[in-house]
């Protein structure tokens, strides 16, 4: 929740950067590579909160990867009704939202209600990341929709679906007859969220004050590699993939020298077998 929370308060602060082309991934396959080393670590932090092999960390596991699994599908399910084109970045989001969502609740829930808050979760997190794009939120890599709607959803569905059979030292939610938890998390979550806003707005006014935020458009034109990082000199400015540098002197290779006949009755001399 804190980094989904924070990225909105830095969206708001930094606003919308200029467009200089469509948005498109970098790299898909490691977007789906990093994608499947967190779902991997986050079922070993989930069910390792149990601080042993029990029955509450076989539970946490089905739990994740249940939620995982169901948020995934449903989002390119949502993808798919609204027309668009199913891609493997659409399920990464959803697996991601997904694993975010049950994380409260992976040692509380029976993997059944962990199938339905994954798919609460996908379907709050779909509907907010499409109208952020309307109303040009530049979060491009959806952090709040996945993170900060999905943990919230989490935490409000946890006061609901947790239950004393799956963990003895858990409170009934509202689901099974208790009253007091859902209370307990809508109060922790208007406490959380105030605290991250204005504690995220004091940080990235400081930072902005010392160092900057924005960088300039020179900067970006010419890469934050070359200009901020000072790591690539050598590499071609934006838009000028094709053309060499300004920068790179390039002198042309020299024409090929004529032999002699001479010369070549020696090549080919020297070239011939000899005799041992």
């Amino acid at each position: 929740m804190a980094s989904g929370y924070s990225a909105l308060v830095g969206s708001f602060i930094l606003k919308p950067q200029v467009e200089d082309g469509q948005k498109v991934p970098a790299n898909i396959p490691f977007v789906i590579l990093g994608t499947s080393l967190l779902w991997f670590g986050w079922t070993g932090f989930n069910s390792g909160s149990a601080l042993g092999m029990n029955e509450i960390a076989v539970q946490a596991f089905l739990a994740t990867n249940a939620s995982a699994s169901t948020s995934m599908i449903t989002w390119v399910l949502l993808d798919q009704i609204q027309g668009r084109r199913i891609s493997a970045i659409s399920a990464c989001n959803g697996a991601v939202v997904g694993l975010v969502t049950i994380t409260p609740a992976s040692g509380f829930v029976t993997v059944g209600a962990a199938m339905c808050m994954g798919i609460m979760g996908a379907i709050a997190a779909h509907l907010v990341s499409q109208h952020f794009k309307r109303w040009d939120v530049d979060d491009s890599l959806d952090v709040f929709p996945c993170h900060g709607v999905g943990g919230t959803i989490g935490m409000l569905l946890t006061g609901c679906f947790a239950n004393h059979q799956v963990n003895p030292e858990a409170e009934d939610g509202l689901f099974y007859g208790g009253k007091a938890l859902i209370g307990k998390q809508i109060a922790a979550i208007c406490g959380l969220v105030a605290y991250i806003i204005v504690m995220s707005y004091i940080i990235f006014k400081l930072v902005d004050y010392v160092f900057g935020l924005r960088v300039t458009d020179t900067s970006r034109f010419f890469e934050l590699d070359s200009t901020l990082i000072k790591a690539m000199t050598q590499r071609k400015p934006r838009g000028q993939r094709n053309k060499p540098a300004a920068f790179i002197p390039v002198s042309p290779a020299p024409p090929p020298r004529a032999m002699s006949p001479s010369s070549t009755a020696t090549f080919q001399t020297e070239m011939e077998p000899q005799a041992v």
